[in-house]
């Protein structure tokens, strides 16, 4: 039902900025054939300072979304039903909970995250065999989520030129997608082929650095005795045992006098 009723509707996609969409949905509303119109918005915050807005502008509109009661949404819906409001403005929590004939227009005030809420929220409109429009608002921001719409229906929304305010290029970037290849190279690449080097698909293993041998004050290195050497049979090269006591320096790096 859900993708007969998409194929149904009339759909198009402005391209505004996105603080002149309220300007554009006023617009809109003021036009002659709208009726019972559904406005989404992706947040609980978004929904109830538009319905504010609409109020103030003189349009009669409800917001309804998940934080209200289960009382105050059915009042909304009711109200909504019987034609008291003419907006109804909504988040994508209580989009299938809308289950009103009647409804003439469905705006998206802003692109759904997911592709899947996009089918939910049209199909509120053309219902009952009856047709339907659904009217887009797309920012430079919202291109993302335009394009995975599209791949979800299979389709390209027809775009309106003469309400867009832009109309960005194919060659343009979309903003939060990133391209292939970039981002930050990895240290040390495990890919092999090309030029060598650390990160850019060289053969991927970190040039060899021989340990740095640190020297005492005495000049021998660090964690052996002055005088033991690689002999065998467990005494140092000049002879002596291997359990002979070591030696004792002064700061400057002298024998200290052993006390009489």
């Amino acid at each position: 039902p859900e993708v007969r009723s998409v194929e149904a509707i009339e759909q198009s996609l402005i391209y505004v900025d996105q603080q002149s969409k309220k300007d554009l949905l006023l617009d809109i509303l003021n036009e002659e054939g709208i009726g019972q119109t559904v406005v989404f918005t992706k947040t609980k915050f978004c929904a109830n300072r538009l319905e504010e807005q609409l109020r103030k502008s003189g349009v009669s509109a409800i917001a309804i979304h998940g934080n209200k009661s289960q009382n105050a949404r059915q009042k909304a819906l009711l109200a909504f039903r019987n034609e008291k409001v003419k907006v109804l403005v909504a988040t994508d929590v209580a989009a299938r909970g809308i289950d009103v004939d009647g409804v003439t227009h469905v705006i998206n005030f802003e692109l759904p995250h997911e592709p899947e809420s996009y089918v939910h929220r049209i199909g509120r409109t053309g219902r009952a065999g009856a047709s339907g429009i659904a009217i887009s608002f797309c920012s430079n921001a919202e291109r993302a989520e335009l394009r995975a719409i599209e791949r979800q229906i299979e389709q390209k929304v027809p775009v309106d030129t003469e309400r867009s305010t832009f109309i960005p290029s194919a060659n343009d970037p979309i903003p939060g997608k990133k391209g292939k290849g970039r981002g930050k190279p990895r240290r040390f690449s495990s890919g092999s082929g090309g030029e060598g080097g650390r990160g850019f698909g060289g053969e991927g293993k970190r040039p060899f650095k021989p340990r740095k041998k640190f020297k005492s004050r005495t000049g021998a290195p660090r964690g052996r005795v002055e005088g033991e050497g690689g002999g065998s049979g467990g005494h140092s090269g000049s002879g002596q045992p291997k359990s002979q006591k070591r030696r004792s320096f002064n700061k400057g790096g002298k024998p200290a006098r052993r006390k009489e």
